[in-house]
């Protein structure tokens, strides 16, 4: 018995003297910040996505389901700018999880993170979807992501201060990975130049600014050889 009482103790002294294993609950109200919650947290997160990609986000219903993993997460994070406007108030509401509402370490909204485009000079809802923050959209441009990414990391620290150094680690590995893969699809963006885009909803400003950028870059570039 002694044995025993001896092994149950060296066991219980190991597991206090690691870092928490304990995976955060991370609410994500879409597929792309359900994603880099995967990318930052790695094993410390367990990650819930409430919407997919052939979803629209404005209509999603407010479902017990989804009540029920806000009310037990430790982190929602969603796009904000009024995008999830329809159902994530009730969301918070009925899930009544204080960790989690608006204020508190335990809400991100990434439109905080970003330069916000189309921000409307009056607020007319007559004119039919019309965000009086911005053009919530803002996953099209692949910078915005990085931003997001840190701002991300900071709030999984904040929360989790015992896995700083691995969400430290998590993040820098990701800022390599993603900023490599910008300027290789930067380079790839330079085809697009005269290419004709219909747009069926204002979804894309964001994309078609860096897509501009790029393509100006490349024609000073251009320019510069032609004076050589």
């Amino acid at each position: 018995m002694r044995t025993i009482a001896a092994l149950i103790l060296c066991v219980c002294t190991a597991i206090a003297s690691e870092p928490s294993l304990a995976a955060l609950r991370v609410f994500a109200c879409e597929p792309e910040w359900g994603a880099l919650s995967s990318e930052l947290g790695g094993e410390r997160v367990d990650v819930y996505t409430a919407t997919t990609a052939l979803q629209d986000t404005h209509l999603i219903q407010a479902r017990p389901s989804l009540i029920a993993r806000v009310r037990r997460a430790d982190l929602v994070v969603c796009t904000g700018a009024e995008l999830e406007m329809a159902w994530l108030p009730v969301l918070l509401r009925r899930g009544n999880n204080p960790k989690v509402q608006p204020g508190t370490p335990g809400f991100f909204e990434a439109y905080a993170y970003v330069e916000m485009l189309e921000i409307p000079a009056q607020v007319d809802r007559a004119e039919g979807d019309v965000h009086a923050l911005g053009n919530p959209h803002i996953q099209t441009d692949p910078r915005n992501i990085l931003k997001v990414a840190e701002a991300l990391s900071k709030r999984l620290i904040t929360i989790d201060p015992a896995d700083a150094e691995y969400f430290k680690g998590r993040y820098e590995a990701f800022k390599n990975r993603w900023t490599e893969s910008i300027l290789r699809w930067e380079k790839m963006g330079q085809r697009l130049r005269g290419v004709r885009v219909i747009s069926d909803h204002k979804a894309w400003p964001y994309l078609y600014g860096w897509l501009a950028r790029i393509l100006r870059q490349g024609s000073r570039k251009l320019a510069k050889r032609s004076d050589v």
